[in-house]
């Protein structure tokens, strides 16, 4: 698969670059919609906690809205702990990865998860959000996060879904709408981990 959008995340004085961003959409089965799904991202450890994927994220929609005012983005992602941790807990609300989906935007939202998969090599489970991806997590990157970040509610519903995630390679599927309460939710979160900086 090829990515549309690269996001280079750069410092102010000096232009050096910190990390980046890669970004697509993929169709899904609902007339006028598109799945948002983030790809590669990688920022220095002195860089991260401060929203850049979050800002990241945020400007991709916005440039798709934009240049598509009539169809109805979705976000969905495959994450570790990590990521689906400093999502959820941005987001006034969010969903569970259901295979099992009968209702018509379940089932498109469950086909696009399958394309995902299917081209990344990952595995999907017939019945729940937990998905084989063969990415271990080290025990130097469980580390760097302290005991807080573990008991986040966020946190803890992954544990809750995945509960074998420090060693397993599962990640777990989650997706949610671009609501108004969701992008109010957002802009609030960067807003936050930008005034901590």
């Amino acid at each position: 698969h090829t990515n549309d959008v690269v996001h280079l995340f750069e410092r102010s004085d000096t232009r050096a670059i910190v990390g980046f961003q890669f970004w697509r959409t993929i169709t899904l089965q609902l007339p006028r919609t598109r799945a948002i799904v983030g790809g590669k991202l990688r920022i220095l450890p002195a860089y991260r906690r401060q929203g850049l994927h979050l800002r990241s994220g945020l400007r991709f929609f916005a440039s798709r809205q934009l240049a598509h005012p009539r169809t109805r983005f979705y976000r969905i992602s495959i994450a570790s702990i990590f990521g689906f941790t400093s999502i959820a807990s941005a987001l006034s609300e969010y969903h569970l990865f259901n295979p099992q989906a009968a209702d018509p935007e379940g089932h498109a939202l469950a086909g696009a998860f399958q394309q995902l998969a299917s081209g990344s090599g990952y595995q999907l489970a017939r019945d729940e959000a937990v998905i084989r991806v063969n990415i271990f997590i080290t025990s130097e990157t469980l580390a760097l996060y302290p005991d807080a970040f573990f008991e986040k509610p966020a946190a803890r519903v992954y544990a809750g879904i995945n509960p074998g995630y420090r060693s397993n390679g599962c990640y777990v599927g989650f997706w949610f709408r671009f609501s108004r309460r969701n992008l109010v939710a957002l802009v609030q979160a960067v807003r936050q981990l930008r005034s901590r900086r």
